[in-house]
């Protein structure tokens, strides 16, 4: 494990698969963006981008073609889940890409909806660093498993190396929130 760290908490995902994902960030909050960009950029996460106009939010998806969205549900101008609707109606047939939902509340009704939309988990603010980024971790994770299926439809998961992926609660510390606005 690397000896970085952020706020106290080490670096959890240094495998570079993981730490050269795309990371797609849609949200009209310049400082909840500036503080995910910091959080990412400290767990070492360096190939993200960013839109505050959520209308570019599709665009960007399909030229940036991001391994994981990060995505604001409570947007002033416009719907949050329309533009999640959006994103997973724009992948292509048996492609998986985890979106991340982020919002200040999340009802059990707006979990549901999100759901049932095509949000793979959620995060309410304010968030707490260590948990950001072992779910981004994780998510990309199953993305990767999932790129790993044959074509035919067997898997070909390398449980050994996945497991050697996953963080240990060692190199967990206490986390630290996130300030958002």
């Amino acid at each position: 494990m690397v000896d970085k760290t952020f706020g106290g908490t080490m670096q959890l995902f240094e495998h570079a698969q993981l730490s050269s994902s795309r990371i797609l960030i849609v949200d009209d909050r310049q400082s909840a963006v500036r503080s995910l960009e910091a959080l990412l950029d400290s767990a070492g996460f360096r190939n993200h981008r960013r839109t505050l106009d959520l209308r570019l939010a599709l665009p960007l998806f399909t030229t940036f073609r991001p391994d994981i969205v990060l995505l604001n549900v409570e947007i002033r101008r416009m719907d949050g889940f329309s533009v999640l609707a959006n994103l997973v109606a724009a992948l292509p047939p048996r492609t998986f890409v985890p979106i991340l939902v982020l919002a200040n509340r999340l009802s059990p009704a707006l979990k549901q909806k999100a759901i049932g939309v095509g949000a793979a988990d959620f995060l309410t603010t304010p968030f707490d660093a260590v948990e950001v980024v072992q779910r981004i971790g994780n998510l990309l994770q199953l993305r990767r498993l999932h790129a790993t299926r044959t074509t035919d439809g067997r898997e070909s998961i390398h449980f050994i190396e996945a497991a050697a992926m996953q963080p240990s609660a060692d190199h967990i510390s206490a986390g630290r929130p996130v300030a958002t606005a």
